[in-house]
């Protein structure tokens, strides 16, 4: 008889990860992060800082791939993706086996904080190749965080847009929610 064996912690990776606010979010669930990844260099800079953190949530667990070269997700391949989370953690994944695929894109182009926004910038965009990633990776769930002003009527083109793309994912089902959190401290 075969034994059979349950993964019962979910898996994710992490895009647009920044200094880790997803992350953070996703390990205190239980959540294990296999890979982070963000263009901008710094990024790369404090998750490595935080590989000896005390705290479990702040501690970069799994790979990190920043800059332009590596860290780039218009230069992100799922195949090889999912290849350097193998080879670096000495696991065995394949598309369809990894549970999220999360992250925030650049928000300026859509918030109400620039003045000069416009939702087909180059950085717009690349919510785009986020959806291309989870094409390829194939995970169980796509979290994309954004700013609530990516609906509003002078960005609709846009939005309009990410539905015809979103739609014709039809491995997943999509829904989306305005949540206007505010920080409050003490």
């Amino acid at each position: 008889m075969k034994k059979i064996t349950y993964r019962i912690t979910p898996v994710g990776i992490s895009v647009f990860t920044g200094i880790g606010g997803m992350d953070i979010g996703f390990k205190r669930v239980g959540g294990q992060l296999l890979l982070g990844a963000d263009w901008e260099l710094f990024t790369g800079i404090v998750h490595e800082n935080n590989k000896a953190n005390v705290k479990d949530e702040l501690r970069t667990e799994g790979g990190f791939l920043s800059g332009d070269k590596y860290g780039n997700i218009k230069r992100m391949n799922g195949l090889d993706v999912l290849d350097y989370i193998n080879k670096t953690l000495k696991l065995n994944y394949v598309p369809g086996q990894i549970d999220f695929l999360f992250g925030g894109p650049p928000c300026p182009p859509f918030s109400i904080a620039n003045a000069q926004r416009n939702a087909f910038d180059e950085r717009a965009l690349l919510i785009f190749h986020m959806l291309r990633l989870a094409r390829e990776i194939k995970p169980k769930v796509v979290i994309i965080e954004q700013v609530p002003q990516v609906r509003s009527p002078a960005i609709m083109p846009f939005w309009n847009k990410l539905r015809i793309v979103l739609d014709s994912m039809t491995d997943y089902h999509w829904d989306h929610k305005v949540d206007n959190t505010r920080i409050v401290t003490p």
